[in-house]
């Protein structure tokens, strides 16, 4: 059964970081920005903003959740890889669906290597971060396991 929550918790995770990303990419369309890629929706804004918050969120997500997981869980880490779980899947959520309208409608001339690389880019960060948000939650845990210690 714990086997299960922790499997739902970073689905769930994962989809909250998806939708985050999606909304960063709302903000910025509305407030007027332009795609540096030609029909391509899901990346509108500057690129290079897009590479520091989508990986930014990601650590956030994973330090929460597995933040709270290690404290249900006394201090005991789970699973080592629930954070980066938590960056790739999410950022795949994210990004799948764009790439497959891209094919769907027939524009694929739009799938440049450029593009590709950007979204292989932004996962890795994504992962990266991800994992940078669980060890960032655990050493929480550890050092407040240190002060309840002396207490």
């Amino acid at each position: 059964m714990a086997r299960f929550l922790f499997r739902a918790t970073t689905a769930f995770s994962s989809g909250i970081l998806a939708l985050g990303m999606l909304l960063t990419n709302l903000v910025f369309e509305a407030l007027g920005s332009v795609s540096d890629f030609e029909n391509c929706g899901f990346l509108a804004g500057n690129v290079f903003a897009l590479f520091v918050i989508y990986p930014l969120i990601s650590l956030v997500i994973a330090r929460r959740t597995t933040g709270r997981i290690v404290l249900r869980q006394n201090g005991v880490a789970p699973y080592s890889y629930m954070g980066k779980v938590i960056g790739f899947a999410g950022s795949l959520m994210y990004f799948a669906p764009g790439v497959a309208n891209l094919v769907i409608e027939g524009r694929t001339k739009s799938l440049t290597f450029e593009l590709v690389a950007t979204i292989i880019g932004m996962c890795i960060l994504c992962v990266l971060f991800g994992h940078l948000g669980q060890i960032s939650a655990l050493r929480k845990a550890r050092d407040n396991e240190l002060i309840n210690s002396f207490s």
